[in-house]
């Protein structure tokens, strides 16, 4: 039986366990769309301060173009509590998709590693923090949900509306000498479901895609053939590869082949922006064009980062900050803070700082932040 606390001055409601006992109190699916990028979808959501993530899973994740990849299962996330003589050994994720109303097929799984272990009153920074009592524990997989490490594409379907439904499993034991039971977090029974739609492309080609920068702005021009079906273009930035947000829209015209729109980037950002272009049918169904990266200004850039992976080391680049001690956060393309550290600039000119990570990051894109000496930067950089 778990039952509530309060802990002063943070606010905040813990759990409390009985004599050897062990489960799940928390879960969550990791999804990466092409509408909100990577998040962690709520399936046992305690409240609290102790959910995973901030969506739930339930209902419709929408309409994705068939083989776009731009709809992902990338992975999961328990978190578990053991006492006295309790003991987990394992946490793993099962799923399986199927067309909505006709369930069936076998279930899949995606293994959960250990992640952390609670280091009471709070889960440690570098795995996302949150209050949690000593014995607790994270398990996740964050990006390699399928059999080879990498994640499971949902949109290489036919035509339809599928299901996607997981359930959750643990093994451990009661007296801590094994891993011999095994525990099932999966809604009472009834599992968790989320369903979305597999439609076809709109029949646009993006012919050419360029960009460039005008002083404090990027000018993006485009040509397209066979747009009749196409309502309108939005312009969508990032600063990351995986989460784009719209900086521009207008409507296309019958006969019109090529398109400029203008962005002013974000101030203070000295890192790589990435562009695509996103044709809207009158349905709401989209197509994407080819991504196009533009670089930072040489004559500029005030902060730039290079990943050193086989020493576990960020090269940060500066040039033109005032001196002073500055704040420095790796944040993930999810918005987790995986890093967070301090650095000291010594003078205007140009330095390169050695940054020593305290955590494996994981394959992906990364934003730094820099603050201090009242400014903040940020760029971003790709870990291999």
């Amino acid at each position: 039986m778990r039952l509530l606390f309060w802990i002063l001055p943070a606010m905040v409601w813990l759990p409390v366990y009985g004599q050897g006992d062990w489960n799940a109190y928390a879960s969550a699916v990791y999804i990466y769309s092409q509408n909100n990028g990577t998040n962690f979808y709520n399936c046992l959501a305690p409240g609290g301060g102790q959910n995973i993530g901030t969506l739930t899973y339930n209902g419709n994740l929408g309409t994705y173009l068939y083989n776009s990849n731009t709809l992902r299962l990338e992975g999961g996330e328990l978190k578990t509590f053991k006492t006295g003589t309790g003991n987990v050994c394992s946490a793993t994720m099962w799923y399986r998709v199927y067309r909505a109303g006709n369930p069936g097929g076998p279930f899949l799984p995606v293994n959960l590693p250990f992640y952390c272990d609670c280091t009471a009153p709070v889960f440690p920074l570098a795995c996302g923090g949150g209050p949690c009592n000593a014995g607790d524990q994270k398990w996740q997989n964050p990006g390699g949900a399928g059999s080879t490490g990498t994640p499971i594409d949902l949109t290489n379907r036919v035509l339809g509306r599928y299901t996607l439904e997981v359930y959750f499993e643990i093994t451990g034991s009661d007296s801590g000498g094994g891993c011999g039971s095994t525990k099932f977090e999966n809604n009472n029974g009834a599992n968790w479901f989320m369903d979305f739609t597999i439609d076809y492309p709109l029949p646009v080609t993006f012919a050419g895609l360029k960009a460039g920068r005008d002083e404090s702005r990027v000018r993006v021009e485009w040509t397209v053939t066979g747009n009749d079906a196409v309502a309108a273009y939005q312009l969508e930035r990032s600063y990351d590869g995986r989460v784009f947000r719209t900086v521009y829209k207008t409507e296309a015209m019958t006969g019109k082949r090529q398109y400029t729109a203008w962005d002013a980037a974000g101030p203070g950002y000295e890192g790589t922006l990435i562009y695509r272009v996103t044709a809207v049918a009158h349905s709401g169904l989209r197509t994407y064009s080819p991504v196009i990266a533009v670089p930072p200004s040489s004559g500029r850039q005030e902060l730039a980062v290079v990943a050193v992976p086989g020493n576990s080391v960020l090269q940060v680049r500066t040039r033109g900050l005032q001196p002073g001690i500055y704040r420095v956060q790796v944040v993930s393309a999810s918005g987790q803070i995986v890093e967070n550290q301090k650095i000291t600039i010594t003078g205007t000119g140009s330095q390169t700082l050695q940054l020593l990570l305290r955590q494996p990051l994981f394959a992906g894109w990364y934003r730094l932040v820099l603050d201090g000496a009242g400014t903040s930067r940020q760029a971003s950089f790709l870990w291999p």
